[in-house]
This record gives C-alpha cells, structure tokens and sequence, in this order.
C-alpha cells in the first residue's frame, strides 16, 4: 500500500505524539490509530498495524528499567505478568475475527469511555513510599485478583487504547502496589503481551508494514525526547496531553460517524 507525503508526515507525527505522551501520562495509542482511520486504513488492521509501535516502544522501555535494575526487575512481578498475558492472547485472538462494522462500533465506544474519563479526570494517583520493595495483595482474593488481570489483559491484547492507564490505576488503587512496582509492572507486562500479539496479528494479515514502521520510528523519537522533558516540565505537559487527546479524540469520533 502506498501512502502520500500527508499520510506518512501523519503517521511520523502521530507515533511521535504517542511516544511522547506514553511516557509523560498514557493514551498515546489515541493519536496512532487516529492517524490510522484518517488514512483509510479498516479498522481491524489499523488496530494490528498499532501494535507494531506498542511493541517497539515497550522493548525500549523495559530495556530501559532493566539497564538500571538488572535482577531485579522482574521479581516478584511473573503472578502479575502471566495472568496480563494470558488474557491478552485470548484478546488478540478474538480481535482478527471482528469485522470492520463491530470494530468501528467497538473503537467509537471506548473513545468516547476515554473523553468521558479526560474530561472529567479527577482520579489522582498516590506515591506509596516504601524502603522495602514489596509486592502484597491486601483484601483481594487471589481468584478475583488473576480474573482480573485476565480481564485486563484481554482488553489490551483485544484493542490496547488507554490500557496503561487502567492497568496503572487497578495495581495502585485495587491492589495497593506503589507506585514505582506498579509502573514496572505494567511496562513489563505490556512490553511481553505486545511482541506475541503482534505475531498473532500478523499471522493474520491485519498488519501493514509500513504505515507501522512509519509510526513505531516516531514512537521511538516521541519516546527519546519526552525522557528528557519529563525531567524540567511534566506537570505542564500533563495539562496539554489532556487537551489534545480530547481533540483528537472528538474529530476521529465524528469522522469514523459520518464515514
């Protein structure tokens, strides 16, 4: 499939975006398949050709983690982890046999769960400090705790948008894990479901190549440049990626309504 110069400038921009925002908040996925729907592309590929980013960005990311933590990175973490990825294929699987009428359906409904949830965010996340690096389940039982993350995995192998997100906000506020474990544990977990996903999607020809590419080369920039502003400014940046994925997500609203 051949793109024009807009079409490759606009997926260059959106995978630049998701990068960008992925590390700073979440939802970056918003800006990816966007561009993917603007371009024509069916829906049901445009949601495989959006994991090819996903994937290269949860690579670098961990790569990132395990430069600095080594060993240690993944204790603890597999009780988590193996449930997220067991879900995810189950997800993915289901997602090659939707058509493109049910996955419109589908992607309208949870970008508007996600508008709903940037403009009326009030949901804060608490740093739980700790000397000790400590990983508990408090008042969950532990069948409600694996269901759960099966759930979970599911959506993000089923279709990934604002999966970070929701995955960041069940470990800290359900299960009370702070902060930093839980980060890991979600860059970790997606970086894992992401590579077979992909290989599921691709086995099922609902990748195309170099839209992807295209994205997941921006993704990379997005992500390399959003490492050092997070250092000077993240509280302002924060302010302006909720604006701009309400944006953009109203005009891709309206656009898969009137097509």
């Amino acid at each position: 499939m051949e793109y024009t110069t807009i079409q490759v400038i606009l997926f260059l921009i959106a995978g630049f975006s998701a990068g960008f925002i992925n590390t700073l908040a979440g939802s970056g996925s918003t800006f990816t398949l966007a561009s993917f729907v603007f371009a024509g592309i069916p829906t049901p590929i445009a949601n495989g050709t959006n994991r090819m980013g996903i994937t290269v960005q949860g690579i670098l990311s961990v790569a990132m983690l395990y430069s600095k933590k080594r060993k240690y990175l993944f204790n603890k973490k597999w009780k988590y982890i193996i449930p997220i990825l067991v879900g995810a294929i189950a997800g993915a699987s289901l997602a090659v046999q939707v058509n493109k009428q049910t996955m419109d359906l589908i992607i309208i409904t949870v970008f508007i769960l996600i508008g709903v949830m940037h403009f009326g965010k009030k949901i804060k996340l608490k740093t739980f400090r700790s000397t000790k690096v400590e990983i508990k389940i408090k008042s969950v039982k532990l069948l409600l705790t694996i269901v759960a993350l099966f759930a979970l995995g599911f959506y993000g192998g089923f279709i990934q948008l604002g999966m970070g997100v929701v995955l960041l906000l069940f470990l800290t506020h359900i299960l009370k894990i702070n902060l930093v474990e839980a980060n890991e544990i979600k860059l970790i977990s997606i970086a894992i479901y992401s590579i077979v996903v992909l290989g599921i999607y691709l086995l099922s020809n609902k990748v195309l190549w170099g839209a992807g590419t295209l994205v997941a080369t921006g993704q990379l920039m997005g992500t390399f440049i959003s490492t050092k502003y997070l250092l000077f400014k993240p509280t302002k940046a924060a302010k302006w990626i909720d604006k701009m994925i309400s944006v953009v997500l109203i005009i891709t609203i309206i656009k898969m309504i009137l097509d």
